[in-house]
């Protein structure tokens, strides 16, 4: 269980689908402005996530 006062707690979703990203701060109702944490295993993954687009 999430930690006290935590609205949603337990939610999460894939970090490289953005259809699931989009369906989780739905759901947290926030908005892309606002994103939630990522938990990554690894710096390359940091690093994947990281870079933008060209």
């Amino acid at each position: 269980m999430g930690r006290r006062g935590s609205r949603t707690p337990g939610i999460g979703a894939n970090a490289f689908d953005p259809e699931a990203v989009g369906a989780l701060l739905a759901a947290k109702q926030r908005g892309a402005d606002k994103p939630g944490s990522i938990l990554v295993a690894d710096l390359a993954t940091a690093e994947a996530l990281a870079r933008t687009p060209a």
